[in-house]
C-alpha cells in the first residue's frame, strides 16, 4: 500500500514539475517495492541528470537500506560519507555515523564500530545537542558496547534509553530485551526474567499501538473515499442540471454521453474501493475484538506465541530445563516449600505441566509411555486436589506467579 501510494504521488509529482519530490518518492518505492530494480536505475538515472551530494547521499542511503549483505552494507554507507554535506542537521550526521558503528559491529569490526561511536559523541558534546530525540542513537551505542564487553557501559547506556523512550513501546521493548541478556550474561537470572517480562509487556503495547495505528488509517482512508464519492455525486448531479440547456446542440450531446460513461466507470471504481475498505476495516476490528478477547480468556497466549519455542518443538530434557529455568528460577523452590512430599520424578511432571507440554511431547522427552504420563497426573491431581489437569496447571501457575508478584515487590522496595 505504501508503494502504491508512492506510485500515484510520483505520477503527481511528474505533472506538476517538482523534481526534488519526484526523487524522495522514487527512493521511497525502492525501500517499500518488490519491483526495486527499474525505481533503482531510474533513480540512477535521475542523480547522473541532476548531480549534487544530496542526491548521491540520498541515494545511497536507501541502498544501504535494502542491502541484505552486512559488508555491502558498511561500503554503502562509507562512500555515502563522502557526499555528506556539512551544512546538514547535525542529528543526520549522528544518524549516519551509528548506522556504521551498528553494521561494524554486527560484522565483529569493534574498534571501528566504537570509532564512529565516538565520533558521534564528540558531536553530541560539540553542538550541544538534547538527549530527548536520541533514544534511538543511545540503543545502537548500548548494543556495541554488549558486543564489545562492556556490561557496566551498555548497563548504564540502557539506563539512559529507559529514561528518554518512555512513551516509545518499540525501543522500551528493544532496551529491555537487549539488558535482558546482559543480566543473563551476568549471572542475575531473576533481574533477567524480570525485564523479559517488561520486553514481552511492551512488545505487545508496541504492537496493539500499530494495530490501532492502521485501523485508524483504514477509517481515514474510508472517510475521504466517502468524500469522493459525495464529490463525484454532486458533479453528476451538477452535470445532469446543466445538461437540459445544451441539449439541442449535437455536439454537447455527445459530450454528454462520453462524460456519463467516464462518470459511472469511475463512479463503480469507487464504489468497489469503498467496499473493499470497508470489508477491511470490519474484519481488521474483528481481529481485533477476537486477539482482545483471546487475550482475556488466556492470559499467557501471547508468551506462548513469542517465547523461546519449547512448546512446539521437541527438545531434550537437558534443553528443556535450560529454557524452563530461565522463565521459571524459583518454582521447584517454592513448590517443595509447600509440598515437600513430591517426589523427583513428581517435580517433572509438574515442570511439564506449567511448561504446558503436550502427551507427546512429555512422553518423549521423559522417554516413558502415555499410560506412565496418566498415572503421574493422576496422582499430582490427588496430591493437589484438582479434577482435572487444567485446573492443576493453573494452581501451579498461580504458585509461580507469587513468586513472580514476590521479587517485583523487593525490587520496588529497593
Amino acid at each position: 500500500e505504501a508503494a502504491q501510494s508512492y506510485l500515484e504521488g510520483m505520477q503527481f509529482l511528474t505533472r506538476e514539475k517538482l523534481p526534488e519530490q519526484y526523487f524522495k518518492c522514487l527512493l521511497g518505492i525502492i525501500r517499500t517495492s518488490h519491483d526495486k530494480e527499474n525505481f533503482l536505475n531510474e533513480a540512477e538515472t535521475f542523480v547522473e541528470t541532476n548531480p549534487s551530494n544530496r542526491n548521491n547521499y540520498l541515494l545511497l542511503a536507501s541502498k544501504s537500506s535494502i542491502t541484505s549483505d552486512k559488508r555491502q552494507k558498511l561500503n554503502l554507507l562509507l562512500e555515502s560519507l563522502r557526499y555528506y554535506d556539512q551544512d546538514y542537521n547535525a542529528r543526520d550526521l549522528i544518524r549516519l555515523y551509528s548506522n556504521i558503528a551498528k553494521t561494524c559491529a554486527a560484522l565483529d569490526a569493534m574498534d571501528s564500530a566504537r570509532h564512529y561511536i565516538a565520533l558521534s559523541d564528540s558531536i553530541l558534546t560539540r553542538e550541544n545537542i538534547r538527549n530527548e530525540n536520541l533514544a534511538h542513537y543511545f540503543l545502537i551505542r548500548a548494543y556495541v558496547e554488549f558486543n564489545s564487553e562492556f556490561a557496566e557501559e551498555a548497563l548504564q547506556t540502557l539506563s539512559n534509553v529507559l529514561d528518554l523512550a518512555e512513551n516509545r513501546p518499540g525501543l522500551l521493548a528493544h532496551a529491555y530485551h537487549q539488558r535482558s541478556k546482559l543480566f543473563e550474561i551476568t549471572g542475575d537470572y531473576i533481574a533477567a526474567n524480570y525485564d523479559l517480562q517488561k520486553y514481552i509487556k511492551y512488545l505487545k503495547l508496541e504492537f496493539d499501538e500499530n494495530r490501532q495505528h492502521q485501523i485508524g488509517l483504514l477509517r481515514y482512508r474510508l472517510l475521504l473515499q466517502k468524500q469522493e464519492l459525495k464529490t463525484m455525486q454532486a458533479r453528476q448531479l451538477v452535470f445532469w442540471s446543466s445538461l437540459g440547456f445544451s441539449l439541442i446542440i449535437i455536439s454537447g450531446w455527445v459530450i454528454f454521453k462520453k462524460y456519463q460513461v467516464r462518470i459511472k466507470r469511475k463512479r463503480n471504481e469507487l464504489e468497489q474501493m469503498h467496499q473493499l475498505t470497508a470489508t477491511r476495516l470490519t474484519e481488521q476490528i474483528e481481529i481485533n475484538m477476537s486477539e482482545l478477547k483471546r487475550d482475556k480468556n488466556e492470559p499467557n497466549a501471547f508468551f506462548k506465541q513469542n517465547g523461546n519455542g519449547y512448546n512446539n518443538t521437541p527438545l531434550g530434557i537437558q534443553d528443556f530445563y535450560t529454557y524452563f529455568n530461565i522463565h521459571y528460577p524459583f518454582f521447584r523452590q517454592k513448590l517443595n516449600s509447600i509440598y515437600p512430599n513430591l517426589t523427583g520424578s513428581d517435580l517433572k511432571y509438574c515442570d511439564c505441566i506449567l511448561a504446558q507440554l503436550t502427551m507427546q511431547q512429555t512422553t518423549g522427552m521423559l522417554s516413558v509411555t502415555e499410560s506412565a504420563v496418566k498415572k503421574a497426573r493422576k496422582k499430582l491431581k490427588v496430591i493437589f486436589k484438582c479434577r482435572s489437569t487444567d485446573e492443576l496447571f493453573l494452581k501451579l501457575k498461580r504458585i509461580n506467579e507469587k513468586i513472580i508478584m514476590g521479587k517485583d515487590q523487593n525490587r520496588e522496595n529497593i
